[in-house]
């Protein structure tokens, strides 16, 4: 790539002679408008209705999400017909996007259309190479945001149009060659995924430590760790009857529904009289508990009654599982707490499982791993629509139990294979980060007049 870029001709003095201007003048600006949600007859229509995360630094595709003709006439959104550029002004501020069709946009999306002074591909270059000056000009909080004010006020060099049409081609000329790299790149996350739950997958079955099994004798299967976990639970009823996962496990391992091996318990209700005075300690809301990790960064305080520190403190190995959520796809999200803050408890939203018998490990991988999820998933689901799990859910779920001894095996294999994945993880992000650096040091020698 650097010899292509440097078998160009550069003629600097040529970029001090192109004028600076605003991009309120180089065309027609506006942003678009959503819909209100919940409106019959507004959503579920045939024209494409774009959001931040459609918009690539490319060709806009259609997006997913439709509208009707109806709620465009009643209100703010707008159809926008091809030969627009789209501007992301809030979050992934300065995200560019190309419109060959015909669609409508939320008022996150500001539209450009170009006048004669400027064309589509050069204003689109231009606000790709100054994408980190807009930033800069960012507003607000953690999400920061641009208004329409700022991008007509925001300058860009204008040489002649036939100049732009120069730098447009040799951008897209040199670009090329790293089209097929960032593809290759941008292939590889998803096939860390699957190769991370296939582990998880093999592991839960028993194939990830067949060999070990074949040469390796446990001093206790994991069928007797199983009856005497469940020996030494206290008995419950179970509220819905566990079923049995249509997987086949080895012969020495066992079934066991987590009510049978496992302590489940709920948190605490956070009331007024909970408010700290002088027996307050840390709690986990559902903001603390992520998949398969704490944040820890922001704790709240309450206050405990005589003995309920005892009877809900956090102890090491312990599963801490979130009670519902809006999304289906962070039904059950939990992770092992692992004594990082002392004397620590939960709220209600939180529910508690403490295994007597399984290695935490093994118990957070087997959560997270597809047959897990599978399971979490069908059991979270009511008949509202709505998706919660309770003690008794949680209860009824089973889990398998394979020999001490081979899960410390499983979990060292896994924790292995896994390292594996983060290091290419690793390249992966600097071979990314480098495909970006090269991009960007062509764009900036495009506007900086250095390729005319």
């Amino acid at each position: 790539m650097n010899s292509l870029v440097a078998d160009l001709n550069y003629d600097e003095g040529a970029f001090h002679s192109w004028p600076m201007v605003p991009l309120g003048e180089l065309g027609r600006w506006g942003s678009g408008g959503t819909p209100k949600r919940g409106t019959p007859g507004y959503y579920g229509g045939e024209i494409p209705w774009l959001k931040i995360s459609d918009l690539t630094d490319g060709e806009v595709v259609a997006s997913e999400e439709r509208i009707t003709p109806l709620a465009l006439q009643n209100s703010s959104a707008k159809l926008l017909e091809p030969g627009a550029l789209f501007v992301a002004m809030y979050g992934s501020i300065g995200k560019l996007g190309l419109n060959k069709i015909a669609c409508a946009t939320n008022q996150a999306i500001a539209f450009c259309y170009p006048n004669e002074r400027v064309s589509l591909k050069y204003l689109f270059w231009a606000l790709r190479a100054l994408r980190p000056e807009l930033i800069s000009e960012g507003k607000g909080g953690t999400q920061q945001n641009i208004s329409q004010g700022v991008l007509k006020n925001f300058q860009i060099p204008v040489p002649p149009r036939a100049h732009q049409d120069q730098i447009v081609e040799w951008i897209e000329t040199a670009l090329a060659a790293l089209v097929e790299p960032r593809d290759r790149l941008a292939t590889i996350p998803e096939l860390l995924k699957k190769f991370r739950q296939s582990v998880l997958a093999a592991a839960c079955s028993g194939q990830l430590t067949a060999d070990w099994r074949a040469s390796n004798t446990e001093e206790m299967t994991g069928i007797e760790l199983a009856k005497r976990m469940t020996d030494a639970t206290p008995s419950k009823k179970l509220r819905t009857a566990p079923v049995e996962p249509d997987l086949k496990i080895p012969e020495t391992w066992s079934w066991s529904a987590i009510a049978n091996i496992a302590q489940i318990r709920g948190g605490i209700q956070k009331q007024p009289h909970r408010a700290p005075k002088s027996n307050a300690y840390n709690y986990l809301r559902v903001a603390n508990v992520m998949r398969d990790r704490l944040d820890l960064t922001e704790l709240s305080r309450f206050e405990l009654a005589d003995g309920e520190l005892e009877t809900y403190r956090l102890q090491y190995g312990d599963l801490l599982v979130v009670e519902g959520n809006g999304s289906f796809n962070e039904i059950g999200r939990a992770s092992i707490w692992r004594n990082e803050v002392q004397d620590c408890v939960h709220q209600n939203h939180i529910i508690r499982v403490r295994f007597n018998g399984l290695i935490p490990e093994f118990v957070n991988f087997f959560w997270n791993s597809p047959i897990g999820i599978e399971q979490v998933s069908a059991t979270a689901v009511t008949t509202s629509g709505l998706y919660s799990l309770s003690t008794g859910k949680i209860g009824s779920l089973m889990i398998p139990v394979p020999g001490k001894s081979e899960q410390v095996e499983i979990v060292r294999r896994i924790e292995s294979l896994f390292a594996l994945a983060d290091s290419i993880e690793s390249r992966l992000a600097e071979a990314t980060a480098q495909v970006e650096r090269t991009t960007q040091a062509i764009l900036a020698k495009a506007f900086r007049g250095e390729l005319t």
